[in-house]
């Protein structure tokens, strides 16, 4: 099986020829096993913000002591320091692995990180892409090798997925989509991937009925992170999803996200002193534009 290839540029056809994609007159290099596809004037500033974003999750303690606290993700955190955030990763993707089933096919891990998903997603099967602008050995791209399975690595924005209409039979935004500058933008370009018969899943971005609460949350993550002696990086896009700008996106969405509990969400709300946020868990289906 192999992939569809599409120019992030032109829009048309490329060919894998050795470590490079070709089409026409244009070339796209693969280094250090990583498809390099970001372009134009962008470039830089994601690049600055990739390094930067680096940073702080490195400041935080994203490292790991070796292979096999990549293996074990996302069921079991080696390392003790982020038990909790990887709990409900996990539940998340059990219920992504419910929605698949027994099918196997191309896959897509859109704002992949470290590649976990779509290694595990391999491990049953599946031929997986993981796709994320961060290139880091320990927390991004670079740390992929440390699953011991065969992942089409590349790098590429989360505006832009480079591969034909209907070239994938699932995509999964995972804890990333709050990222986006246009995260409308993002979800049609998943479902352009995925096509009529695929499936798409964002989970686990936070998300607002309101916008205010959404910018509240921002700017205490930043206070935090100063407060370390961090500078966080410029977000592109807002840093959380809003519930009715979901009933705009193009295709078929579901909203299947958790229950927070009437009681656990109004204690919440008065300790944050706005609302909290909901991890989302969002299924899409069908709808080419």
């Amino acid at each position: 099986m192999s992939w569809l290839w599409r120019s992030p540029q032109s829009g048309g056809t490329l060919t894998e020829c050795g470590d490079e994609l070709q089409g026409g007159d244009e070339r796209f290099a693969r280094n250090g096993g990583i498809w390099d596809l970001l372009t134009g004037s962008d470039r830089d500033d994601l690049v600055a913000w990739s390094d930067q974003y680096g940073r702080v999750r490195a400041a935080e303690g994203r490292t790991a002591p070796g292979p096999e606290y990549y293996r074990d993700l996302p069921w079991r955190d080696t390392t003790g320091r982020f038990a909790d955030q990887w709990a409900i990763r996990a539940e998340s993707f059990d219920r992504f692995l419910v929605l698949l089933g027994d099918r196997t096919g191309r896959l897509v891990d859109h704002g992949a990180g470290n590649g976990w998903a779509a290694a595990r997603c391999v491990e049953r099967g599946w031929e997986a892409m993981a796709i994320d602008v961060n290139v880091d050995g320990d927390d991004g791209l670079g740390a992929a090798h440390h699953h011991g399975v065969d992942i089409t690595l590349v790098r590429s924005p989360l505006e832009t997925i480079p591969l034909e209409d209907s070239g994938a039979d699932a995509v999964l935004v995972n804890a990333a989509l709050h990222y986006a500058a246009e995260p409308a933008a993002v979800a049609a370009e998943a479902m352009r991937v995925a096509g009529d018969d695929g499936l798409v899943v964002v989970a686990d971005s936070p998300m607002f009925e309101s916008a205010e609460a959404g910018r509240q949350m921002v700017r205490e993550q930043d206070e935090r992170l100063r407060a370390t002696g961090v500078e966080p990086p410029p977000l592109p896009g807002p840093g959380f999803l809003c519930r009715t700008d979901i009933d705009s996106w193009t295709g078929d969405w579901a909203d299947m996200t958790p229950s927070r509990g009437r009681l656990r969400a109004l204690i919440g709300r008065r300790r944050a002193g706005r609302e909290t946020a909901r991890l989302c868990f969002l299924v899409g289906r069908g709808g080419n534009p």
